[in-house]
């Protein structure tokens, strides 16, 4: 759910290509949807648009011309619902719609698209319609949801400490899988140094975390506790001399026995990746 919506600039946004996909259209109708489709004619008008200018109007259009629309009305006439509004649209475009550039991964190119945040998403989706529509709109609306409590909770004090409690359960780790990769080393691993990316990833698939810095408080507790019991394991198999191998082996288990116990839904599964 949570890589339909994603945090840029603090707030929390989705990402044009990937709305494209979900509700089956191609990024250029979305593109058009959001900026208007520009006639051959070059806004002179012709029969092909029927003098319009334009052969589609899109979001931004339709936005500038309400923010023109309300600004312009005479003071006198003016009440202050019209004047706010029109200040809104004005202001509040570039947050809803925020035009970037990125390189298609397969000729290479430069393309635009657009970040949109709950309003801008919601003023696209409006003009998507059928059942499956529905459906996508409802798990954006989850996704931002969940998204922005996210955003609140880490404003929070709570968060900040279990945070730093976290690192420093982490920084306790560290140091035991330091003394692990030199064990493994010892036992003839020619790449043990990347047991500190496994036991990471190890660590995050349990606790449901993609990104550290986006979890919540109770992802955050889970994780501690389960560093926590990854460092003492290492401890308690390299003084029973345990192979290192079974050691990672062993980790791996009492993790999944962990997440079992807590009762965490957080669909965990391992690649199971052998390392000499």
């Amino acid at each position: 759910m949570n890589d339909l919506v994603f945090i840029k600039g603090k707030q929390a946004v989705c990402d044009s290509i990937q709305v494209a996909e979900k509700f089956g259209k191609r990024h250029a109708e979305v593109l058009y949807a959001i900026e208007g489709r520009p006639c051959s004619c070059g806004g002179k008008g012709c029969p092909k648009c029927n003098y319009r200018g334009y052969q589609q109007r899109g979001l931004l259009m339709d936005l500038g011309d309400v923010a023109t629309s309300q600004l312009l009305v005479d003071d006198e006439d003016r009440s202050q619902q019209q004047l706010n509004l029109g200040v809104c649209a004005t202001s509040q475009l570039p947050q809803m719609f925020k035009k970037v550039r990125y390189i298609h991964p397969q000729n290479k190119q430069e393309y635009r698209k657009y970040l949109l945040n709950r309003d801008g998403f919601t003023l696209l989706a409006m003009g998507f319609t059928g059942q499956e529509a529905l459906i996508w709109k409802l798990r954006y609306i989850q996704a931002f949801n969940l998204m922005e409590q996210t955003l609140l909770q880490h404003q929070s004090p709570v968060w900040s400490d279990t945070r730093t409690y976290q690192k420093a359960i982490r920084r306790q780790e560290t140091d035991t899988i330091k003394l692990f990769v030199e064990y493994a080393e010892s036992q003839g691993s020619i790449h043990a140094d990347q047991y500190y990316t496994q036991f990471s990833l190890l660590a995050n698939k349990a606790a449901g975390i993609t990104d550290r810095e986006m979890a919540t408080v109770q992802q955050l507790n889970v994780l501690a506790m389960i560093e926590n019991m990854i460092a003492r394991r290492i401890e308690e198999l390299i003084a029973e001399n345990t192979p290192y191998k079974e050691i990672y082996q062993d980790c791996k288990g009492y993790v999944v026995g962990f997440q079992k116990y807590i009762g965490t839904n957080t669909g965990m599964m391992f690649s199971g990746q052998n390392m000499e």
